[in-house]
């Protein structure tokens, strides 16, 4: 501490004043900025959970509006849901395993990966789905897999109704 008394006026008052300013930017870098990122980041957070939230009560309203529409009658079910609920039967009633299924954008599609299935249980549900008159094939590729007659695929159907 005698280095410091043994200093002029002016020389301490400037290292108080360097001292305080070396204090406020530790302070900064240590507390405050990581709280204001934290908080902003919380806010971000915030937000994405109440478009989330707002996207599912969407959701839930279309879902309300189906089960009255499927309570007055199965003949009122739109046929997007019809070709979902025909692909799903059909899939499981040949053995076929889906491993992704996604509507278009104008919902008169889908698209559908078969993830590794024997052939003849492929060209069955295939067959299914175009004898009922509700779908038709608009594109197909199928991938040979590594063990003889089974097969991966990528099919769109499209809605006939």
């Amino acid at each position: 501490m005698n280095w410091f008394h043994n200093r002029s006026r002016n020389d301490q008052v400037a290292i108080l004043l360097g001292g305080c300013f070396v204090c406020l930017c530790l302070l900064w870098v240590v507390v405050v900025d990581p709280l204001r990122t934290a908080v902003a980041d919380a806010r971000t957070r915030v937000v994405a959970t109440e478009n989330s939230l707002a996207q599912v009560s969407g959701l839930v309203g279309q879902l309300r509006e189906l089960k009255n529409s499927q309570g007055a009658g199965a003949n009122d079910l739109t046929p997007h849901s019809s070709l979902h609920n025909l692909i799903d039967t059909s899939a499981s009633a040949t053995g076929v395993p889906i491993s992704s299924m996604e509507s278009s954008a104008s919902g008169d599609s889908i698209s559908i990966r078969v993830g590794q299935v024997a052939e003849n249980n492929f060209y069955r549900w295939l067959a299914a789905l175009e004898e009922s008159g509700q779908a038709g094939i608009e594109f197909l590729a199928m991938t040979p897999a590594a063990e003889s007659g089974q097969l991966s695929s990528t099919v769109r159907l499209r809605s006939l109704r």
